[in-house]
């Protein structure tokens, strides 16, 4: 088995190649080299065409930043993931077409207005500023692959998925957030909204053996997702309580925007996922993290 794996030094690409080099065999496993400019795509072609027949592809690269820097670098960041991707699906339709083009995206965390997010209303859901220019980026990406299969034939399955939490996470998302303060300033921990607004957790692990175990379905879009939905004030308490933080959380006064809950029925109908699989809950898994 030949894969190549995008991103694969970020938060999902490092568990993914660990999860393969750890649980299986008679697999080569292809990166971009460090500091190749993967926008570049005379480089990138060369890199491709050079790869032996892959059997699938992982794209996990991307341009990341918090909402202040987004907020100023709007177009930088759409066009740069844009881009990314976009060189990327045009090389594999000619040099690897036969390649299981696989994704993951975080699209629904950034959706407002609907309580329960299924698969028929992706893409067609209001986004939050100032994050809109990231979740369209996404977007993009599965409008490109579903346009290269309708022309070329090409096979991809795009996983949407819930908040991803795991080692190493040096984001400003709320968990890495959240133990920093902390850690930073055991007196104080404030937050920036009045903590009801509701999360759903995914711990990076199980997201990288789920998205393995799928790779071969045959929808193009599937909700990956868990049933660890929490507040984000019990987010920050069981945060809290693992660090032996013991002063008062003091609550914003604005209220925070609660992402959607992702439907299971297909993924549960096809895969028996989450149900069948046992996850381990945020509670517990935590402590792996701080």
């Amino acid at each position: 088995m030949n894969i190549l794996i995008t991103g694969h030094d970020g938060l999902v690409g490092r568990s993914f190649s660990s999860y393969l080099k750890v649980s299986i065999s008679n697999i080569n496993i292809y990166t971009f080299p460090a500091k190749l400019n993967i926008k570049n795509y005379q480089i990138i072609s060369s890199f491709i065409k050079g790869l032996p027949p892959l059997d699938y592809i992982y794209h996990f690269a991307d341009v990341n930043g918090n909402g202040r820097w987004l907020s100023k670098n709007t177009y930088s960041q759409f066009n740069s993931n844009s881009m990314i991707s976009n060189i990327l699906i045009d090389l594999v339709i000619k040099h690897q077409v036969q390649a299981k083009f696989i994704c993951v995206g975080s699209v629904w965390s950034y959706s407002s207005g609907i309580p329960i997010a299924k698969e028929k209303d992706f893409g067609i859901v209001d986004l939050s500023t100032p994050l809109e220019p990231y979740a369209k980026s996404k977007l993009f990406v599965y409008d490109s692959l579903r346009f290269a299969k309708i022309q070329y034939g090409l096979n991809f399955t795009y996983f949407p998925t819930c908040t991803v939490y795991g080692p190493g996470d040096s984001s400003d998302h709320l968990i890495p957030s959240m133990i920093s303060k902390v850690k930073s300033n055991p007196d104080t921990l404030n937050l920036l909204s009045d903590g009801n607004e509701f999360r759903t957790y995914i711990y990076v692990d199980d997201l990288a053996h789920a998205i393995f175990k799928f790779r071969d379905c045959n929808l193009d879009l599937v909700n990956i997702t868990t049933n660890d939905r929490l507040s984000v004030l019990e987010t920050v308490k069981i945060i809290a309580q693992k660090l032996n933080y013991v002063n008062p959380i003091i609550p914003g006064e604005n209220k925070g925007q609660t992402t959607p809950e992702l439907s299971t029925v297909l993924s549960e109908n096809l895969l028996n996922w989450p149900s069948a699989f046992n996850l381990v809950k945020f509670n517990d898994r935590v402590q792996f993290i701080i």
